[in-house]
């Protein structure tokens, strides 16, 4: 027959199970730390159709919503945008300068 523990053994086995416990439930807090932070970085990737207008290249959001291609992109990637002008828009809005500068 089985010894049965003394009142200190049990008392000292309750208290690692709650050291158990209390460590479980931070290692479950940082997991739902760590999924939300991969949720939010998941929706920062395209996938899918994104409705462009073939005219002004505008995006129609999830709400209808239509946003300029910058702010879409802006908003729903990490990617931020510089502006400048490409040599063709450059000739077709300054003819005056292109010969000089492209």
């Amino acid at each position: 027959m089985a010894r049965r523990p003394t009142y200190e053994e049990l008392r000292r086995r309750v208290a690692e199970l709650e050291s158990e416990c209390a460590e479980c439930r931070t290692l479950l807090a940082r997991q739902e730390e760590l999924e939300q932070k991969l949720t939010g970085a998941l929706a920062k990737i395209l996938s899918g159709y994104i409705p462009i207008c073939a005219r002004c290249k505008r995006i129609r959001d999830g709400t209808g919503k239509w946003s300029q291609l910058e702010s879409y992109l802006q908003t729903h990637t990490e990617a931020v945008f510089s502006h400048s002008l490409c040599p063709f828009c450059a000739r077709i809005y300054f003819p005056d300068l292109s010969g000089e500068i492209f």
